[in-house]
């Protein structure tokens, strides 16, 4: 059981496990604010449900309500409460080099001026292959929609593909050759299709949208080499990295002209090179 404040808010809040025998661990958790001032009242909790499988794989269930505030900005004028509501299962296991995950997920978040909601699945595996190669995959796919009082339309998280391939060599202890590979679903956007001269303001506002359209597909891959030294309690380490290695032009969205008449691709960063030195102690 504590009491812990953040921001102008008190919050007392408790956890317990218990062992239900047969490898199986319940564990519950439960939150209250204390309402002061315009703080509302609210109240978290949350379940999981864990069963230790044969061969070290884990089988986890959960569910429960959380709350946080969002600061003003962004559109939103006020200091806001959102309250989420979520229900995962997940299933682990690992055996030699190999480890992996399975997730399955749903979630519902509702803040001052929309509600969105979550599902999805992914999948995690990792492998280390002696001590020089490291690699893992995941593979996810999410379908998510925003609503308010006026109309629902798809998220940012609306991702039916989303591929991430993390893999590092390392020729000796000292030097490490690092890949990233990225690959996902575009993102929606409604286009512009119509505007309206302000002559007041001597501005062009647009006035019509069409449906939304899926961008096309964003391809990434990044390259390091990194080397270290250590120095005593200090560990030097040299680095150059490529990112978009492969230069390809990923639209981010669209830029119109003053009167909303035309439109042009706003990319992400493409090929780009850094190095540096960094230095830990």
């Amino acid at each position: 059981v504590a009491v812990q404040q953040e921001r102008n808010s008190v919050e007392a809040f408790v956890y317990a496990k218990q062992d239900l025998g047969q490898d199986w661990l319940l564990g519950l958790g439960y939150r209250k604010n204390v309402p002061v001032g315009e703080v509302p009242s609210y109240h978290s909790a949350q379940l999981s449900l864990r069963k230790q499988l044969a061969s070290g794989q884990v089988l986890r269930l959960g569910a429960g309500q959380y709350h946080h505030y969002v600061l003003p900005g962004n559109g939103q004028p006020n200091t806001g409460l959102i309250r989420s509501r979520q229900v995962s299962l997940d299933y682990s296991g690992t055996k030699g080099g190999l480890n992996w995950q399975f997730s399955a997920f749903a979630k519902q978040s509702r803040r001052p001026d929309a509600t969105q909601h979550l599902q999805g699945a992914e999948l995690f595996v990792a492998y280390q292959a002696g001590t020089k190669l490291s690699t893992s995959l995941s593979a996810t796919s999410m379908f998510s929609r925003l609503s308010d009082t006026e109309m629902a339309r798809r998220s940012a998280y609306d991702l039916p593909v989303f591929l991430k391939l993390q893999s590092t060599y390392s020729f000796t202890p000292d030097w490490d050759l690092s890949l990233v590979a990225t690959g996902r679903s575009g993102l929606w956007e409604a286009p512009i299709t119509d505007a309206q001269f302000v002559s007041d303001l001597s501005v062009w506002e647009p006035t019509a949208r069409g449906p939304f359209e899926r961008l096309a597909p964003y391809h990434k891959v990044d390259l390091s080499l990194s080397r270290r030294w250590l120095r005593g309690e200090q560990v030097w380490i040299a680095f150059v990295s490529v990112n978009n290695l492969l230069n390809q032009a990923n639209t981010q969205r669209f830029k119109y002209a003053v009167d909303y008449s035309s439109r042009t691709a706003a990319l992400f960063s493409l090929r780009s090179v850094y190095f540096g030195v960094i230095c830990r102690w």
